[in-house]
């Protein structure tokens, strides 16, 4: 698998470090979980001016999984 090692998150929530929580408040449409992109135009589309961007840098070792 070939991908950017740089992803985006867009989200209304703040946070420190994503985790599944045992009760979702969204992710219905395609299943619960964290979704990344390696378009930062896209993860703005979840984010928007009240909202945040978290930029997440991929390690070797996670790109080449």
């Amino acid at each position: 698998m070939n991908i950017e090692n740089t992803l985006y998150h867009g989200s209304k929530n703040n946070f420190n470090e994503f985790e599944i929580p045992k009760y979702h408040t969204n992710g219905g449409t395609l299943g619960f979980g964290t979704y990344l992109t390696d378009s930062i135009e896209r993860a703005n589309s979840y984010a928007d001016t009240n909202s945040y961007l978290y930029t997440v840098e991929l390690t070797e070792e996670l790109s080449q999984s």
